[in-house]
C-alpha cells in the first residue's frame, strides 16, 4: 500500500507495533485474572475495561485505512475481537452465578 504511495516503510514496524498490542493485553487479561481472585466486585470492573479496551482496538484494526485500503488484514482484526467475546462471556458468567458466601 505504501510502495504506490512512494513510501518506503519497514515491514518490521508492523509487526512491532502488533506484537506490542499483543504483549499489553497479554498483560490486561493477567491483572483481570489475579483481580478474579481478590474479589467479585473488583473481577467485574477489571473485565469490563478490558473487554472495552480490547473492543477499540479489534474495531481499530478492522476499520482503519490508509490511502484507500486497510492498515492491517482483516483476519487479525478479528482474531483481537475473540479475547474480547470471550471475556464478554466470561463477564456474564460471573455476573449471573450466584454469590459464595463465607460460612
Amino acid at each position: 500500500m505504501y510502495g504506490a504511495s512512494g513510501i518506503d516503510v519497514d515491514p518490521g514496524l508492523l509487526y512491532a507495533v502488533i506484537y506490542t498490542v499483543a504483549g499489553t493485553f497479554v498483560l490486561f487479561w493477567l491483572i483481570a485474572a489475579v483481580t478474579s481472585l481478590i474479589g467479585r466486585r473488583l473481577a467485574l470492573c477489571t473485565g469490563v475495561v478490558v473487554v472495552l479496551l480490547n473492543a477499540m482496538v479489534a474495531l481499530t484494526m478492522l476499520f482503519a485505512t490508509e490511502y484507500g485500503s486497510n492498515v492491517f488484514p482483516p483476519l487479525w482484526g478479528v482474531l483481537v475481537g475473540v479475547p474480547a467475546l470471550v471475556g464478554a462471556f466470561a463477564i456474564v458468567l460471573i455476573k449471573r452465578s450466584p454469590q459464595v458466601r463465607a460460612a
